[in-house]
């Protein structure tokens, strides 16, 4: 996950999502990335990548999301939210 500029602050993140999901999921790392440069100016506020290793430990990206502004756009109200997300099928159907 990656904290945009304007986004809050990683420990309400860290507190409110991740340690959340870290419950459910407890085998998966969740982590920041704050080095992150793709989809700066695209996504707004916080995104994220989702990473899957095969049995040699090789990551491969198989989704990325995000907060955009399409929605505020096209109804011209800054109080619409979006947040989407892609998920490569092709890379789960690459894995075996």
């Amino acid at each position: 996950m990656t904290v945009l500029e304007g986004g809050p602050d990683e420990g309400k993140i860290r507190r409110e999502v991740l340690a959340a999901l870290a419950a459910r999921h407890p085998d998966v790392d969740l982590h920041f990335a704050p080095e992150r440069e793709q989809g700066r100016g695209y996504y707004v506020v916080v995104c994220f990548h989702v990473y899957a290793q095969d049995s040699g430990g090789e990551a491969y990206q198989l989704a990325d999301g995000g907060l955009t502004t399409w929605t505020q756009q096209l109804t011209s109200d800054d109080k619409e939210r979006l947040f989407i997300s892609g998920f490569g099928t092709e890379r789960v159907l690459g894995f075996g």
